[in-house]
C-alpha cells in the first residue's frame, strides 16, 4: 500500500497560462539517488501528457520504506538524508503550449496523440573504473533508431590520439540497407558528462546541428573534458570511480539526399537537392564557429576548476 511506500510526483504549476493548455510528450525522469554505488539508483521515466485537467503525475509506490530505511541499500547517505532528482526534457517540436479549447471535447489525450511525436532519444553509457581502462580504447553503445536514423554513442574514456588528456564522445550515424543512395541526415544533438555530486545543474553539455552523410558518419569532441577534472570532488566520478556520458538527439532528424559531400552539387541539380546542400554548409560553417566558442568555453571551465582544486 502507498502507506508502506515513499511516494514522488511532477507537478506543473501554471502561469499566464490559457484556460484550456496541454504539454504534449513531455519526457520525465525520476531518480532516487544510491550513496553507495550511483549506478544502483532507482530511476523510473515515462513519456506523458500535463494538461489543465491533469497538473501532476509520478507514483504513490515509488520505493518502499523498508528499502529506504535499510542501511545495506545504500539510499540513505550517512546523515540520514534522502535524495530524490527529477528531469524533465520538453519534446522537439514547434508547438510546447497549445490552447486546445476547440477541442476540449477530444481531451488532452487526443492533442497529444495529434501533436506528440514521442521518441526514444537518449542514450547514457555508464563506464565503471574509470581508471583503470586502457588508453585510446573506444566504447560503443547498442544502436538506436530514429526514423530511419540508426545511431549509437561512442566514447574515448581514456582519449584519442591526437587528445590523449581528454574524454572524446562522439555521435555515429550507422548506415542501414534501407537508407537511399546519397543520403544525408541533418541532426541537432547533445553530448554531456553527467554529474553525480550536482546533478543536471553540474553537468558539462556540448551540442551541435551538423548534417550527416556518406562520408561524414560521426562527429563529436575529442577533448570533451580534461582528465584532471575528473574527480569525485568535482562530481564528475562516482564514489566507485564512475563515468557516465549520455547523448541526446535534440530534434528529429531531417533528411534530405546530397550527390557529393555537403555543399556539393551536380551541374543542373534540382532545386531542393541545391537548397539541402546549401543549408549543410551554412550548417557546417555554424558548427566550426560553435565549435570554436565552446573549446574557449571549456578551457576556461578548466582553469577554474584547476585553480579551485589548488
Amino acid at each position: 500500500s502507498s502507506i508502506d511506500n515513499v511516494g514522488v510526483f511532477l507537478e506543473v504549476v501554471p502561469e499566464n497560462y490559457p484556460q484550456h493548455w496541454c504539454f504534449p510528450s513531455v519526457k520525465c525522469e525520476i531518480t532516487v539517488v544510491n550513496f553507495h554505488q550511483y549506478e544502483e539508483s532507482l530511476r523510473k521515466s515515462a513519456t506523458l501528457s500535463f494538461s489543465s485537467q491533469v497538473l501532476t503525475a509520478g507514483s504513490s509506490t515509488f520505493i518502499p520504506i523498508s528499502t529506504v530505511k535499510d542501511p545495506e541499500r545504500g539510499f540513505l547517505s550517512h546523515d540520514g538524508a534522502l535524495v530524490v532528482r527529477a528531469s524533465v526534457e520538453l519534446p522537439a517540436v514547434d508547438l510546447h503550449l497549445v490552447d486546445f479549447g476547440s477541442r476540449q471535447g477530444q481531451g488532452a489525450s487526443a492533442l497529444y496523440h495529434e501533436l506528440g511525436h514521442v521518441w526514444d532519444s537518449e542514450i547514457r553509457m555508464v563506464i565503471k573504473k574509470w581508471h583503470s581502462l586502457s588508453p585510446q580504447v573506444p566504447l560503443a553503445t547498442p544502436c538506436k533508431k530514429m526514423r530511419q536514423c540508426t545511431f549509437r554513442l561512442l566514447v574515448y574514456p581514456k582519449g584519442t590520439e591526437r587528445f590523449p588528456s581528454h574524454v572524446g564522445a562522439f555521435l555515429e550515424i550507422i548506415p542501414t540497407s534501407d537508407l537511399q543512395p546519397s543520403w544525408c541526415f541533418n541532426l541537432k544533438y547533445a553530448i554531456t558528462i553527467e554529474n553525480f555530486l550536482l546533478g543536471p545543474n553540474g553537468n558539462l553539455s556540448k551540442n551541435d546541428t551538423y548534417a550527416f552523410c556518406e562520408t561524414a558518419t560521426d562527429r563529436g569532441w575529442a577533448d570533451l573534458i580534461h582528465f584532471e577534472v575528473l574527480t569525485t570532488e568535482t562530481g564528475f566520478l562516482s564514489s566507485d570511480g564512475s563515468l557516465s556520458v549520455k547523448l541526446t538527439i535534440l530534434e528529429q532528424p531531417k533528411m534530405s539526399r546530397l550527390r557529393g559531400p555537403p555543399g556539393a552539387t551536380a551541374p543542373g541539380a534540382p532545386l531542393a537537392q541545391q537548397q539541402a546542400a546549401q543549408e549543410a554548409l551554412r550548417l557546417e560553417e555554424q558548427r566550426q564557429q560553435q565549435e570554436q566558442r565552446e573549446r574557449e568555453r571549456q578551457m576556461a571551465l578548466e582553469n577554474a576548476a584547476t585553480s579551485g582544486m589548488s
